[in-house]
């Protein structure tokens, strides 16, 4: 669907932290986390083979152009990489780590 995060104006077309924005609680961003994982995960489950091998194409991006299996998966690692820098810049500004849900 077009559902969007709480932060969409923050973060859209790859805008850099600013001084001046009011960025969410770690809870925002949690509850958004729950929400677009289960539509994500079912999502993923009905992949069928023909269309992890068809192209992805976005025509403002067309140096992106990939098979969608190498999308999600560069997607995975895109997202891991960032998690990571999150949990770094926690530990520099002396934020509490971060935690998974439930633990």
């Amino acid at each position: 669907g077009n559902a969007k995060h709480e932060a969409e104006e923050l973060f859209k077309n790859f805008q850099g932290i600013k001084d001046d924005a009011k960025y969410p609680e770690l809870e925002t961003y949690n509850k958004d986390w729950q929400k677009v994982s289960p539509v994500l995960r079912g999502f993923l489950a009905e992949l069928k083979d023909e269309k992890l091998n068809t192209v992805f194409h976005d025509p403002k991006y067309p140096e992106m152009d990939m098979p969608f299996f190498e999308m999600i998966a560069y997607s995975m690692h895109r997202e891991s990489y960032l998690i990571g820098q999150i949990g770094l810049w926690r530990r520099l500004l002396g934020y509490p780590a971060m935690k998974y849900p439930g633990m």
